[in-house]
C-alpha cells in the first residue's frame, strides 16, 4: 500500500507528451497499466498519490478518459499538464500559460441565428485562487486556453486573439467542463510549444519541427519543477 494524502490524477494527451513523461519519470512503459482508453501508472510525488494517465489526443478520447478517471480512481484534483500552441502576443516558447478559463472554438451551430466564436455551453472558468503564482516559473502567465480538434495556424491565431486567448490546444476545454460537471477541483498548465507565424508550408513545417524540440523541455519542467510545486500548494 502507498504511503499517500491523497489521490491526484494527471491527464497527459499527446503521445510525444506521454513519451517526454516516460523519459522525464525513467518509467518503462511496460510497467504500466491499460485502461479502455489508453495507459496509466501510478507514482509517489511528495507523499502524493499520482495518477498518471495518457489518453490519446482529441476532446472525444481526453473527455472520456477524465470521466473514466473521476468514476474510478476519485481523485481530489485533476492537473492537466501539456503542451498548447501560443496565441497571446506577448507569448514566446517555453512560456507557461495556466488556465483560468476554458473554451471551445469549434462547436458551430448553423441552424442559430446567432453564431457565437465560442460554444456558450461549454465555456467554463477555473478556480486558481489556492495557487501561489510566486513559486511558478517567471514566465508564467494565467488567462483563456481555446480548444478544438485542430492545430492551431496563423490565421486562426489571430481570430483567437481577437478574444483575449492565450493558447490554444486539443483537450483543455473538455477536460474542463467534464471536471466541472462532475464538481471536481482541476488545474490546467500548458507549455508553449510553438507560435504560428504564417500560414505558408514552411512556416507550419518550422512549427511542427519546434513541437517536437520543445516537447521534451516543457515535459521536464512540468513534471520536475511545477507539479512538484503545486503538489505543495495542495492543501492535506
Amino acid at each position: 500500500m502507498m504511503n499517500r494524502k491523497s489521490k491526484v490524477c494527471i491527464p497527459i494527451a499527446a503521445k510525444e507528451e506521454w513519451q517526454a513523461f516516460l523519459v522525464t519519470m525513467t518509467i518503462n512503459e511496460q510497467d504500466c497499466k491499460s485502461f479502455p482508453y489508453g495507459v496509466y501508472i501510478e507514482l509517489l510525488i511528495n507523499d502524493w498519490h499520482c495518477v498518471f494517465y495518457h489518453s490519446g489526443a482529441t476532446k472525444t478520447r481526453s473527455a472520456g478518459a477524465c470521466q473514466y478517471a473521476i468514476d474510478n480512481w476519485h481523485p481530489r484534483r485533476i492537473i492537466l499538464l501539456g503542451t498548447a500552441g501560443g496565441v497571446g502576443a506577448d507569448l514566446q516558447n517555453l512560456d507557461l500559460v495556466v488556465a483560468s478559463k476554458t473554451s471551445q472554438y469549434d462547436c458551430i451551430e448553423g441552424m442559430s441565428a446567432k453564431i457565437d466564436f465560442f460554444y456558450e455551453i461549454f465555456n467554463e472558468e477555473i478556480d486558481n485562487s489556492w495557487i501561489d503564482f510566486s513559486k511558478l516559473p517567471n514566465r508564467t502567465f494565467h488567462g483563456l486556453i481555446a480548444t478544438a480538434d485542430m492545430d492551431v495556424g496563423f490565421s486562426k491565431a489571430e481570430d483567437l486573439r481577437k478574444y483575449d486567448v492565450l493558447a490554444a490546444d486539443w483537450e483543455s476545454g473538455a477536460i474542463s467542463h467534464i471536471c466541472r460537471i462532475n464538481e471536481v477541483p482541476h488545474c490546467i498548465i500548458r507549455g508553449v510549444s510553438d507560435v504560428p507565424k504564417s500560414d505558408s508550408p514552411e512556416d507550419i513545417k518550422k512549427q511542427q519541427i519546434e513541437f517536437l524540440k520543445n516537447t521534451p523541455i516543457i515535459m521536464e519542467l512540468l513534471l520536475r519543477n511545477v507539479l512538484p510545486a503545486l503538489l505543495s500548494m495542495e492543501k492535506n
